[in-house]
């Protein structure tokens, strides 16, 4: 690929332009993925990079670092902007969706208890309950 100087620039610097330049051309890519604000689990990153060894792995794993890997089939441009250590507090953006999840199902569960009660105080109230042993 003769821009290659020019992609590898561009993801370097990776400001509005160079984004757009990046996703223009993008077909000339085999897979491209321009996630500059999520954050992901270092194993989902593993997974799409199948590939690397154990000393490309731990390459990833440093601060704010750019790391170009090739090989016989390509190049490979990574950029991580923040590695968080194990037992490191997650960015709030991170979490917000596990929050919401659990919010949402102590709320479900509140209703399921407040329906179940009343359903055994109607029963109770018709004396139409039955207890089994």
């Amino acid at each position: 690929m003769k821009d290659i100087s020019k992609i590898k620039q561009s993801f370097k610097r990776f400001d509005a332009e160079d984004i757009n330049y990046l996703l223009d051309n993008e077909l000339k890519f085999d897979k491209i993925e321009l996630n500059d604000s999520v954050w992901v689990k270092t194993t989902d990153v593993f997974k799409i990079l199948d590939g690397l060894d154990t000393e490309q792995q731990k390459k990833i794993l440093t601060d704010k670092k750019f790391i170009e890997f090739k090989d016989t089939v390509g190049t490979l441009f990574i950029q991580v902007k923040d590695v968080l250590k194990p037992n490191s507090i997650a960015p709030f953006s991170y979490v917000k969706p596990t929050i919401e999840q659990i919010l949402e199902n102590r709320e479900k569960l509140k209703i399921k208890a407040e329906l179940e009660r009343k359903i055994l105080n109607d029963a109770i109230k018709d004396n139409t309950y039955e207890i089994l042993k």
